[in-house]
């Protein structure tokens, strides 16, 4: 009678021996020894990208077909920084003939995405990226309501050229306060 006991793993581990494999042997490799140093973590292959990230955050979203597609054009439209600069009209010809959606039905998409992780993602402006980051502050946070103030409007450009100072006296707020909610 044949004994079908697999090998102990030390006799098949060096993937020396002449003898065939049984099913139940592994046939992968490591290709170094393995040491305490080692950490199976720091060996990844290759990075998860930033459009596969949001792609498969998108993917847990209540979305119809249809929302999908369009937020698939959308993340496939941001560049390097997350920052979408094309118009919502180029983003509306790149889903046609598949998808025909107007402007407001991409911004509700975008709107979606924008509420994606990281916090900041699909701004079409530094304003609005610093906007969305803003809003997911707690509503009573130090600052958070004047900094919105500052970011969603005009005074955002200004704020190099015035400095604290200035900002603080075209808004007529204490410098401490404009410090705080530029900070």
């Amino acid at each position: 009678e044949r004994d079908e006991t697999p090998a102990p793993a030390e006799d098949v581990a060096g993937g020396d021996s002449d003898e065939p494999r049984t099913l139940d042997e592994p046939q992968w490799s490591t290709g170094t020894a393995s040491s305490e140093d080692d950490n199976p973590a720091e060996r990844v292959v290759e990075p998860e990208s930033l459009a596969d990230h949001l792609l498969w955050q998108l993917h847990l979203e209540p979305l119809s077909a249809r929302d999908r597609m369009i937020g698939a054009a959308l993340v496939d439209a941001l560049d390097a920084d997350g920052y979408l600069r094309e118009p919502l009209s180029a983003i509306a010809e790149t889903l046609q003939p598949e998808v025909t959606a107007r402007e407001d039905e991409i911004l509700a998409v975008l709107c979606r995405i924008q509420q994606l992780e990281p916090t900041g993602i699909g701004a079409r402006s530094l304003g609005e990226c610093l906007s969305l980051q803003l809003a997911a502050l707690d509503a009573d946070a130090d600052g958070r309501a004047l900094a919105l103030e500052i970011v969603r409007g005009p005074l955002l450009e200004r704020l190099p050229r015035a400095g604290i100072a200035g900002l603080a006296a075209e808004l007529r707020k204490p410098q401490a306060d404009v410090e705080v909610a530029v900070h």
